[in-house]
């Protein structure tokens, strides 16, 4: 079975950086998308560091999908950052390149969503 552990880290400014490590799938989604919904009760920006998520299963994307449309409704937004190849590939495939925002780092995720709303850190 696979497992998941979830790391979140304020990074000022409404932004916080979530560190998830291991899968995002079937077994593992909801876990994902209850953190996720605890930071949208108070985050307007989120960075999701992938580096240690070695699988994104369509069900983990579908997580990522929701958490971005509810913050570009309210005004904020969503970056992946430092994703592994597989995982890039499987992004590609659901079409997700088209939809999310990369960036090769968490830290460079971070800068980019202070640009977007005008606070460089």
């Amino acid at each position: 079975m696979s497992t998941l552990r979830i790391e979140s880290q304020d990074a000022g400014r409404g932004v916080t950086v979530v560190r998830p490590a291991g899968s995002i799938d079937a077994h593992t989604y909801r876990q994902m998308q209850e953190a996720m919904a605890r930071l949208l009760a108070t985050r307007a920006s989120v960075v999701v560091d992938l580096s240690a998520v070695d699988y994104v299963s369509s069900m983990g994307a579908g997580v990522l999908i929701h958490v971005h449309a509810q913050l570009e409704a309210r005004g904020g937004g969503l970056i992946v950052a430092a994703v592994r190849p597989t995982v890039m590939e499987t992004m590609r495939v659901l079409g997700l390149t088209q939809v999310f925002a990369f960036a090769p780092s968490a830290a460079e995720g971070v800068r980019l969503l202070g640009e977007a709303t005008g606070v460089i850190s």
